[in-house]
This record gives structure tokens, C-alpha cells and sequence, in this order.
């Protein structure tokens, strides 16, 4: 990761040298070696020692974690819209479900993460 600032705020995907996957909201590059990580998900248990802080959100997977901008836009306004654009949004909004199901298959919520730099292979970003 060579220019850590461009991530910030934003998805990003994790590969850790002992090939943990990790994905999450890059919120804060704490010195050259170490990340913070926020809505993190890892995909199994590892020895790496992580600093863990728990909360969960159910729904969080479509709204930091899909590529499909309408899903997550959707999914994200559903809420506050108009009744009859409920409707309208409500395919979107249960593919985010189906979406959230799928993507959280043999993956562990673990919220707040420090990564430390000697275990970061590459990452990537998701949106």
C-alpha cells in the first residue's frame, strides 16, 4: 500500500500473510505499519493478534461491501423515502439482504481492527 491516504473512508480488502481475509472501512493509518480498520469482517479465526473492539450491525455487508452502487443506494435511502418509492426500492433492498447472507458465509464480524503492517500482505479496495 503505497499511498495509504487515497483508501481512507473508504472499503477496502485485506489479505494477511497468513492468508486471514479482511474487510473493512480504512479509517485511520496509525504509523507507515499499522491500519485501522472499522465494520470489519475476517474470513476464519487466526493467530495474528488483533485489537478487537465488538458491535454489530446485521444489514452493514451491502452498504460497505457490494460494488453495485444501486443496491447500496437502496439499500441506504429505504428508510427516509417516500412510500411509493418504498416500492421501487424494495428489489434492491432485499437483494442487499441476499447480498448480506451470501457475503457473511464462513466470515466472522470482528468491528474494530488494528492491523499490524508485518502481517499485511496487500490491499485492495472495494468501492
Amino acid at each position: 500500500m503505497s499511498d495509504p491516504s487515497k483508501y481512507l473512508n473508504k472499503s477496502v480488502h485485506v489479505t494477511c500473510v497468513d492468508k486471514r481475509e479482511i474487510y473493512g472501512v480504512l479509517s485511520c493509518v496509525s504509523s507507515p505499519f499499522s491500519i485501522i480498520l472499522q465494520h470489519s469482517v475476517a474470513t476464519n479465526p487466526s493467530p495474528i493478534e488483533l485489537d478487537i473492539e465488538f458491535h454489530y450491525n446485521p444489514q452493514f455487508p451491502a452498504k460497505y461491501f457490494t460494488t453495485d452502487e444501486s443496491i447500496r443506494d437502496a439499500y441506504k435511502n429505504y428508510q427516509n423515502a417516500p412510500e411509493e418509492q418504498k416500492a421501487e426500492f424494495q428489489s434492491k433492498v432485499d437483494q442487499a439482504k441476499s447480498f448480506n447472507d451470501e457475503f457473511m458465509k464462513n466470515k466472522y464480524y470482528i468491528g474494530s481492527v488494528v492491523i499490524p503492517g508485518e502481517h499485511i500482505e496487500k490491499v485492495l479496495l472495494i468501492q
